[in-house]
């Protein structure tokens, strides 16, 4: 587990785009279908003649929410650290490298050790680093089902 330092700024985290976009839309989009499903359930309540696509869109509507619903819980399973990004500063102790394999393509993550700390960087301005430097990132934890989550970091500046 990870202590508490003046490594991360952990008061000042901003959250990731998706999060900010995606579960205000996923809500709209839910009470959407909650009113679609009511709309449904009147007419067919208030009709004299049934019909079956009221009975499809209610359905459909239950599934989508139990999915969405789902899906949205899913997103959230670890704390905040995963859905930020947070202001990472210090001299750089040790610098690593590796060739990572991306689809089609292949790029350079490096790591930096920061007060002992390691923090991936997939940056080309990272390769200007040397030990002793001081930079500025923002970083998010990288969740890893098998292994041990780390840090992914946007570069910040080179100070």
């Amino acid at each position: 587990m990870w202590t508490y330092d003046n490594t991360i700024d952990w008061d000042n985290g901003r959250w990731h785009v998706a999060y900010i976009v995606w579960i205000p839309l996923l809500s709209i989009l839910a009470i959407l279908c909650l009113v679609a499903m009511g709309w449904c359930i009147y007419k067919r309540a208030t009709s004299r003649y049934s019909s079956d696509w009221g009975i499809g869109v209610i359905s459909f509507g239950i599934i989508a929410l139990i999915c969405g619903g789902l899906a949205i819980w899913g997103a959230f399973p670890w704390d905040t650290t995963y859905h930020k990004y947070y202001h990472v500063t210090g001299q750089v102790e040790q610098i690593g490298s590796r060739q990572v394999a991306s689809e089609k393509a292949m790029y350079t993550r490096y790591v930096f050790t920061i007060k002992g700390k390691p923090f991936g960087v997939d940056d080309t301005r990272a390769s200007l680093v040397k030990p002793g430097d001081n930079v500025s990132l923002q970083c998010s934890r990288d969740y890893q089902y098998a292994g041990a989550p780390g840090w992914v970091c946007e570069w910040g500046e080179q100070q």
